[in-house]
């Protein structure tokens, strides 16, 4: 993997931290709606941001090997 790629990796997990609903909604199955108070628990949780992050990492390290 080279620098461009882990960048690509980084500026992702950065903008689904920012804005994780649109995150959740991009990697939902098609034709699923996210409800408001689902939302806004996911918001409230730091796992959400933990997850965007160890996702991230995970996806580093991985495409190192």
């Amino acid at each position: 993997m080279d620098a461009k790629q882990k960048l690509e990796i980084a500026v992702q997990a950065l903008r689904d931290v920012v804005d994780p609903i649109a995150k959740i909604q991009r990697e939902m199955p098609k034709g699923h709606r996210l409800d408001g108070a689902g939302a806004i628990d996911h918001l409230r949780n730091p796992g959400t941001y933990q997850a965007i992050a160890r996702e991230a990492l995970k996806k580093l390290r991985r495409k190192e090997w």
